[in-house]
């Protein structure tokens, strides 16, 4: 059998001449709209989405995938955020059904 070995710089650097050469972006104007898609994640995933659905006619190419990253991003937060609410409430129920007085299972007297 062959030993393979994990190489985790392969999961987080592209090879070399992936990208195009003009995937840097040095138009101010496109690096305006990008930051402001990130800055726009304050509102959490009505700013970004709002803001993806007004200016995506007038962005370039770096402009618009930044608006989709910044957006995918947030989508990922509240989904997140959604399922640990989920998760506390299931608990909290679940804890709020013992008997009153009743302590905690460490502090027992076991007989």
């Amino acid at each position: 059998m062959s030993q393979s070995t994990f190489n985790a710089a392969a999961l987080s650097q592209l090879p070399p001449g992936a990208l195009p050469a003009t995937y840097v972006e040095t138009d101010p104007t496109a690096c305006g709209l990008a930051k402001t898609a990130h800055l726009c994640g304050i509102l959490g995933i009505l700013g970004t989405g709002i803001y993806f659905i007004v200016k995506r006619k007038e962005s370039g190419r770096f402009a618009l995938d930044q608006m989709k990253e910044a957006f995918n991003f947030h989508v990922v937060v509240f989904a997140v955020a959604v399922a640990l609410s989920i998760v506390g409430t299931v608990v909290a129920t679940m804890l709020g059904r013992l008997p009153p007085g009743t302590p905690p299972s460490h502090q027992r007297q076991r007989r």
